[in-house]
């Protein structure tokens, strides 16, 4: 899907800016693949500004996770 978008570059800092642009798509992808005891944190993801890096993304669902696993005891 990155190929789709055009890109245009003309200056060093296009490719930073269009590095940032694929990691935002990613992390919509994956928080668009959430089940829905995640929308919470996949609400709380999506407020920040800017959105965070896949990585970032992921360790703030795997703490929901272990949180939701604490609670409900499994």
């Amino acid at each position: 899907i990155d190929c789709l978008c055009p890109h245009e570059f003309s200056c060093v800092d296009d490719g930073g800016r269009r590095l940032k642009e694929v990691e935002a798509d990613r992390v919509y992808d994956f928080l668009g693949g959430l089940d829905p005891p995640y929308d919470g944190v996949r609400s709380r993801i999506l407020a920040l500004s800017p959105v965070p890096p896949p990585l970032e993304a992921y360790a703030m669902v795997m703490e929901e996770d272990i949180r939701q696993s604490a609670m409900l005891g499994r």
